[in-house]
């Protein structure tokens, strides 16, 4: 059975941003540069906005999740023991918006 830890650990990894995967570095361009750091803080400002009201739901790492499909159009997956989300246009930014949908579902 999958845990809001694991849960945490997989919205973490599927919204890190990696410059490389971004931009073509050979052809480095400031305004990219500009831009991905503006997605980078979006990102950390909606990561931050989810802890800070989940707080207490968050700091239980052992919590088992409840199976279901997440968010407006059930991207977000949760079996028993997998955790999958399909992207509409990027996952970076997308993905904490299904987390949220998440717990206001289960927790609110």
């Amino acid at each position: 059975m999958k845990t809001i830890k694991d849960l945490k650990n997989y919205v973490k990894q599927n919204s890190r941003i990696v410059l490389k995967d971004c931009i073509d570095t050979r052809f480095f361009n400031h305004s990219e540069w500009a831009i991905i750091q503006d997605m980078k803080k979006e990102v950390k400002k909606n990561s931050k906005q989810i802890y800070k009201e989940f707080r207490d739901i968050l700091k239980n790492d052992n919590l088992p999740l409840i199976v279901g499909n997440y968010g407006s159009t059930g991207r977000l997956r949760i079996d028993n023991n997998k955790i999958h989300y399909v992207a509409g246009q990027d996952a970076r930014t997308e993905i904490h918006n299904h987390l949220r949908s998440y717990l206001e579902t289960n927790y609110k």
